[in-house]
């Protein structure tokens, strides 16, 4: 769109990506890269994705390409052109001859066989058979990005599923999964297997789920035969929380090294302000499990959530105190208000008394009119809601604090020649590991009605209490879970 007309924007662009002069360079070159690509090609069709926040760049290059070869055909895809942002963008850019909304496949085909769509917004909602799709090819992917990427950085793609079981049951308020995002459908366990070993064998590589939640049926089913594989990938999988440690260990043994559960926070009360389906102590237990079998988790803490109060944060200050030696989260992140999710539909239900798009999109969009631009939109902010003010800093910095000390090692650990022992600071401090105590620790591995702890320990209830205020045992409600990291990874 040019130089922006804001001082404001002007500098911070800036500071971001370059002075004014380098960046019209560069995007001069990206353009004359693209466009030699797409003549050596004889291309009619150009496509391209928005997913990731990719929108402006393909409008961009859509632009470039219809200035040189005004004959060539653009379609869009991807999560930026659902209704009613696909119409928004066919009526602001018409360098774009069709957008998709929904998904891609069908239409794509169509499209490069000759067909003639009706209209230039595509609807593409129809399920699509998953195992009917051919097995990527990322031979020309690999040779195109390893001009940009270190070659032992690059993992590949693969998809079992699309959608979210657990949304189409219980659609968490902040997921911004429109209503064909959320069906759930998936491929067959013998296809799953079949692609992860034909991908494995054919270029050596991590392979990347791009799944939303990974399938029970894989799990049950597919996990397992991997782990049977003599050889095989790492892996990585986005999955449900509610993971037990049976399923911890599987997901190890078939090379699993990575996953992203969701987990969002450590406050039961939150959770379910979240319509999250899982609790406080499970998130914990599952933290715990995977820092043992060497999963590495990625997951944010969420703030800023419509009925939460300065409790629920001071909780989790008391608590991340006591679990250095657990997976920190990432960042703490004020919610979203994404389209299609249940906070977006029903804001005013959530104490929001207007939305509107996120300031950023006036600076990418500076022709559309107010309407327009909401149209456009995906990330919403909500005006009159929760505000984070009285707890953000505070809480960061807790965060903060809990990556140092994890990075330094601090942390309660139990292993055969050392017993129990707490590392801070370099200094470690032993625990006395009588049989009762291996006991109850044995007992609380796994979240455990408190009773029935203080029933097969033979304990007194002021021996829980007690472990309680020395930061090996947590109590939530009735149940109980021990903060106990066994080293080394037990088998």
């Amino acid at each position: 769109h040019g130089p922006p007309s804001d001082a404001a924007l002007a500098a911070e662009l800036e500071r971001l990506v370059g002075p004014p002069a380098e960046r019209e360079r560069l995007r001069a070159a990206l353009a004359e890269a693209c466009l030699a690509r797409v003549e050596a090609a004889r291309a009619e069709l150009v496509g391209f994705t928005t997913s990731l926040n990719q929108l402006l760049a393909a409008l961009f290059l859509a632009r470039a390409i219809k200035a040189r070869a005004p004959a060539v055909r653009i379609v869009l895809g991807g999560s930026a052109c659902a209704a009613p942002m696909g119409n928004a963008l066919l009526a602001a850019y018409p360098d774009v001859d069709w957008v998709v909304s929904g998904w891609g496949e069908p239409a794509l085909l169509a499209l490069a066989r000759g067909d003639e769509p009706p209209t230039r917004l595509i609807e593409s909602h129809a399920p699509i058979e998953l195992d009917a799709a051919p097995v990527p090819e990322f031979g020309p992917f690999l040779r195109d990005a390893g001009e940009f990427a270190e070659e032992a950085r690059l993992l590949l793609t693969f998809e079992a599923s699309r959608g979210c079981w657990w949304g189409m049951k219980h659609h968490c308020a902040f997921c911004g999964l429109n209503g064909v995002e959320l069906a759930f459908t998936r491929k067959s366990s013998a296809r799953v297997l079949r692609e992860i070993r034909e991908l494995f064998r054919a270029h050596r590589r991590g392979l990347f789920a791009t799944d939303t939640i990974l399938a029970i049926e894989h799990l049950r089913h597919v996990i397992p035969e991997l782990a049977a594989d003599a050889d095989g990938p790492r892996l990585f999988f986005e999955v449900k929380a509610n993971l037990t440690e049976a399923d911890v260990r599987a997901l190890r043994r078939a090379r699993v090294v990575g996953i992203q559960p969701g987990i969002e926070s450590l406050s039961t009360t939150l959770l379910a302000l979240l319509k999250k389906g899982i609790d406080g102590i499970r998130n914990v237990a599952l933290l715990k499990w995977c820092r043992e079998q060497g999963i590495a988790v990625a997951w944010n803490q969420l703030c800023a959530i419509p009925g939460e109060t300065t409790a629920d944060y001071a909780s989790q200050l008391a608590l991340m105190d006591r679990i250095p030696h657990l997976p920190p989260p990432d960042s703490v992140n004020p919610v979203h208000i994404d389209r299609y999710s249940p906070y977006f539909e029903r804001y005013r239900d959530y104490g929001w008394e207007r939305l509107e798009p996120l300031p950023e999109y006036r600076a990418l969009h500076p022709t559309l009119d107010a309407s327009a631009l909401t149209d456009v939109a995906y990330h919403f902010r909500g005006l009159g809601g929760p505000s984070p003010e009285p707890y953000l800093a505070g809480f960061t910095a807790a965060v903060d604090e809990w990556r140092r000390r994890n990075r330094r090692g601090d942390g309660l650990f139990l292993d055969a020649e050392q017993g129990l022992y707490r590392n801070e600071g370099g200094t470690t401090a032993r625990f006395e590991l009588s049989a009762g105590l291996a006991r109850v620790l044995e007992l609380t591995h796994q979240v455990t009605p408190v009773a029935r702890v203080v029933e097969q320990a033979g304990c007194h209830p002021r021996v829980i209490d007690k472990l309680v205020a020395a930061g090996v045992l947590l109590v939530e409600g009735a149940r109980v879970v021990n903060l106990v990291v066994r080293r080394p990874r037990p088998e």
